[in-house]
């Protein structure tokens, strides 16, 4: 199955291809997870945790999501995502998130490349005015970048994680639509 992008960017080194919920009916409702995991470049765990998130009516008419696949331009091959996975639509406002899947494509400046166009975008597009990060506080690569963005630290919040036995200690950025 191929996925129509209604927006496609252009970096120097990548392609940047959109997911929007209306990508999410198409793969969660027709797809088995092994395509569905495949085509959105996730493990099947993630695969699994996105569609039960989908599933539960997380995503409504106030709350949305549009994120985008990178792919690496010389390989053509789907390398990680960077976008809104929690975008409320009502408010002008939107949580970012991004990830690289493996250790080859890291710490080549491809997300800087990435992220500036997905904040734009987000901007642009989307009609955003604000754009929060929620990163562990453990995680300097991920703080660094954001800053570099031109992010501001606002607060720090505890998250239970994932396996809901202990606290993350997330700190929260946050950067605003220049008028």
């Amino acid at each position: 199955m191929v996925l129509e992008h209604r927006y496609i960017i252009k970096t120097k080194r990548l392609l940047l291809k959109d997911i929007s919920l209306n990508s999410y009916h198409t793969i969660f409702n027709t797809l088995c997870y092994e395509d569905g995991a495949s085509l959105l470049g996730f493990s099947k765990n993630n695969f699994l945790k996105e569609k039960e998130r989908y599933q539960s009516d997380f995503f409504n008419k106030e709350k949305s999501l549009h994120y985008f696949l990178i792919f690496d331009k010389q390989e053509a091959k789907n390398i990680g995502w960077c976008g809104f996975h929690t975008w409320y639509v009502n408010q002008y406002y939107a949580e970012i998130g991004y990830e690289i899947y493996s250790q080859e494509y890291r710490r080549k400046g491809l997300m800087s490349e990435a992220i500036r166009e997905v904040i734009d975008f987000g901007f642009e597009n989307m009609s955003l005015k604000n754009i929060k990060a929620f990163i562990k506080s453990k995680n300097t690569a991920s703080i660094n970048l954001i800053k570099t963005m031109n992010f501001t630290e606002d607060t720090a919040v505890n998250a239970v994680n994932k396996d809901k036995h202990k606290l993350d200690y997330l700190l929260a950025f946050s950067l605003n639509r220049k008028h």
